[in-house]
């Protein structure tokens, strides 16, 4: 089957106009948007490759020589992937600068959730006060170390969420069910009127996600 015949698209469309687009395994990828300014952004990485990961013996798997994550919550990036330790026998996979489509290790079993789920990241400062807004989940216990996962809800929806943060850049990425998509970004997009959210392009993400050695 042709694979670039097949045509993807996000549930989710920012309120901005792209300035720069790619096209990548069937996405149109939007790489910048007009008027781009002060942070913190809102983008969306759905089209990014994400994959489910079970198994009894989860603490035998390796991921590019590395074990999958021992403790539910802990979080490993690796070769531009970010394993998520879910429970005790699952794990979740995402692309975050790898750009591959497909498992990143062949002999890895896994189900692949790209099209079925939604990926955003808010990019940018001020992270803990918008997530103030968005959850009641504690998402920056003091102390922590990032990067780490937290389950449970946000916008009132099932979500596994990631905290990374260094200095005045953070990153926070949300995972969910593709069928929220909208209105899960309209509901962040009006969440913070102290700090107002605006569209950002995956560049906003790349360079971000640069500065933690991703």
């Amino acid at each position: 089957m042709n694979t670039e015949a097949i045509k993807r698209f996000s549930p989710i469309a920012l309120q901005a106009s792209p300035v720069e687009l790619a096209q990548r395994d069937g996405w149109d990828v939007v790489l910048g948007y007009e008027g781009e300014k002060s942070g913190p952004w809102l983008v969306d990485l759905s089209h990014r490759s994400k994959f489910d990961i079970q198994s009894r013996v989860l603490d035998t798997v390796t991921i590019f020589g590395k074990p999958v994550p021992g403790t539910p919550g802990e979080c490993m990036p690796v070769e531009g992937w970010l394993v998520n330790r879910m429970n005790r026998t699952q794990a979740a996979l995402w692309d975050l600068d790898a750009h591959e489509p497909g498992p990143p290790v062949k002999e890895l079993f896994a189900t692949e959730t790209t099209d079925g789920q939604c990926l955003l990241a808010l990019v940018g400062d001020n992270l803990p006060r918008v997530m103030e807004k968005l959850t009641r989940l504690d998402c920056f216990p003091p102390g922590k170390a990032t990067p780490f996962l937290i389950q449970g809800p946000a916008v009132h929806i099932p979500m596994q969420v990631v905290i990374f943060e260094r200095g005045s850049v953070g990153i926070v990425l949300m995972a969910f069910s593709r069928g929220y998509g909208q209105a899960v970004a309209d509901a962040i997009m009006g969440s913070c009127r102290e700090f107002p959210i605006r569209p950002g392009g995956e560049k906003r993400f790349t360079e971000a996600f640069a500065s933690f050695g991703g």
